[in-house]
């Protein structure tokens, strides 16, 4: 009963109404990971999953052509959140989305989710696949407002 769902989220997705955090929003720039990212992905994880990836399959990851590893860093230059989109043909799988524990509640989710789902529409997904433990609350209503 707690272990992950899949959840469809279809790539030509419609426009949902952002709740309102009680945080305010967090400025971010969105780009590219790139191979000197790996260190503060992996730290990410170490506290974001139960089971996390080592860095190295991020590395591994990273510059793949089927493959959209994006970073949100704060104007500063640290690292808010990552999330990675792997795509096969006209699917697509989220198959990491992790924010920092004071980036949360601050929208940096919403914007990787948003950057996620516009790269897969793109590459012309017609779903994205994702995996969410049943407890996490946060993310589920995060995927629930995205469609």
């Amino acid at each position: 009963m707690g272990g992950p769902s899949r959840h469809p989220t279809a790539g030509g997705r419609r426009r949902a109404r952002l709740v309102t955090a009680s945080r305010p929003p967090l400025a971010v720039r969105l780009r590219v990971a790139t191979p000197a990212d790996v260190a503060a992905i992996a730290a990410f994880v170490s506290v974001s999953f139960v089971d996390p990836l080592p860095p190295e399959a991020f590395l591994g990851l990273i510059g793949q052509p089927h493959v959209d590893c994006t970073v949100a860093e704060t104007p500063e230059g640290t690292m808010a959140g990552y999330c990675v989109v792997l795509h096969a043909g006209p699917e697509g799988d989220l198959a990491n989305l992790a924010t920092a524990p004071e980036a949360r509640g601050r929208r940096v989710a919403d914007a990787l989710l948003t950057r996620a789902l516009d790269a897969a529409a793109a590459r012309g997904a017609s779903a994205l696949f994702l995996e969410v433990r049943e407890g996490n609350a946060p993310a589920r209503a995060l995927y629930a407002r995205h469609g």
